[in-house]
């Protein structure tokens, strides 16, 4: 009951309301306690303390992708660039059902790498983005590295 209060709260964007409710819940390390638990704390910024609640999860399953995806998304907004690097390739080299769909891991991906000035690989990523859908950002971004790898034909056309 308090899990179906809680994700009516979390999609209002109550997140104050939804951490309270989640205090009521007696196991407080089952995976979707866990879960909720770092969604509601990655909403209202205390990155971290998601990121220490979804390493408890990722112990107990490390093939969650989510789980993955969203402990990239809390080190990405502490800067931690290593350690969301890494959440978010573990996120891709698990294989699922449905395809992956989370145009944020991508794009994040890429300006790491960028960040990183490793221009070949923010290539390779922001080639697939812009191949996947038309996002201007992924677009120069692309350019970018054309750039800097020397490819000043491709870069062009790339930012235009």
């Amino acid at each position: 009951m308090f899990f179906d209060l809680i994700d009516f709260l979390l999609q209002r964007q109550i997140y104050k309301t939804a951490d309270i409710a989640l205090s009521y819940i007696q196991d407080q390390n089952s995976v979707r306690f866990l879960m909720t638990k770092a969604q509601i704390c990655t909403n209202q910024g205390h990155y971290q303390e998601a990121a220490n609640a979804l390493d408890i999860l990722l112990d107990q399953n490390p093939k969650d992708q989510k789980a993955w995806i969203l402990r990239g998304h809390a080190f990405y907004l502490l800067n931690n660039l290593f350690d969301s690097e890494e959440s978010y390739i573990n996120a891709l080299r698990i294989k699922t059902e449905k395809p992956l769909k989370d145009n944020v891991l991508e794009m994040r991906l890429g300006i790491i790498y960028a960040k990183r000035r490793s221009w070949k690989d923010a290539k390779t990523v922001f080639l697939k983005v812009c191949k996947d859908r038309m996002q201007t950002t992924a677009w120069i971004y692309l350019g970018l590295s054309f750039i800097r790898l020397g490819e000043l034909a491709s870069a062009e056309d790339a930012i235009s």
